[in-house]
């Protein structure tokens, strides 16, 4: 009888009792978190990605604080930029009717944090400042994008130019 191989390269996922391909399953690098070993001996978790993306949309859909805070704590870090904040302080600022302070838009949950344009996402008012108390607001992900890749000058300048374009 021939020797199986403790290696796979499909597996079973539990959450949604479908068989997928092992590359359908997050690698894990960390040796101390449980999981199993496709094909080429990479350790992988044992529930899909789509299933991992649902299980973290729904939990951040519930609440989003503790996301968006560890995702700017690690931002921060990159860039070596001042991390002063709590969730209380994100709280503070969160709309409470979901409107977006810059553009007037209904904000939702979409796919996650940043999964849309209509996504709320946690503004640095001065960017320099860093995610300290009073320089931070909750703004749709598009609004943040905007100001995220100009200067208020450029804006300014961008906005002056179409209206005098777009009345032509």
């Amino acid at each position: 009888m021939g020797k199986t191989s403790q290696y796979r390269s499909e597996k079973l996922c539990t959450p949604c009792g479908k068989v997928k391909k092992s590359k359908e399953f997050r690698k894990i690098k960390a040796q101390y978190i449980p999981g199993w070993k496709d094909k080429n001996g990479i350790k992988r978790v044992s529930q899909c990605l789509e299933c991992e993306r649902n299980k973290s949309n729904i939990k951040f859909r519930k609440n989003p604080f503790p996301q968006i805070l560890n995702v700017a704590k690690r931002r921060a870090k990159r860039n070596s930029i001042p991390f002063e904040i709590t969730h209380q302080d994100i709280k503070d600022v969160w709309p409470k009717d979901m409107i977006c302070p810059a553009l007037g838009i209904k904000m939702n949950h979409g796919k996650g944090m940043g999964g849309n344009k209509f996504s709320p996402s946690l503004d640095r008012l001065i960017p320099e400042k860093g995610y300290v108390k009073g320089n931070i607001i909750i703004v749709s992900y598009l609004a943040n994008r905007i100001k995220s890749d100009a200067s208020l000058e450029e804006i300014e300048k961008t906005l002056k130019f179409y209206r005098r374009f777009l009345k032509k």
